[in-house]
């Protein structure tokens, strides 16, 4: 994972991120399938891809551009 300041991130353990505010680009081999990057409104779940997460700071609001494979978006309150 490839962090653009300024950018907040919480790290639960080697499997699970948190991306409060900012830009993340995320280059997983699929060895590290299942390796999710959670915001405010969603959890992305990563199938051995390549991808990038935007969220805004004042909104909350999260951007998701997958470059190379497949993410699934799942919502944590569901």
């Amino acid at each position: 994972m490839v962090l653009a300041a300024p950018a907040r991130i919480a790290v639960a353990d080697a499997q699970h991120t948190r991306l409060v505010s900012g830009q993340v680009r995320v280059v997983a081999p699929p060895t590290a399938k299942g390796f999710t990057v959670a915001t405010r409104a969603a959890e992305y779940v990563d199938l051995g891809t390549e991808f990038g997460l935007r969220v805004d700071p004042a909104s909350g609001a999260s951007d998701l551009y997958v470059f190379d494979g497949q993410v699934d978006v799942t919502d944590p309150r569901s």
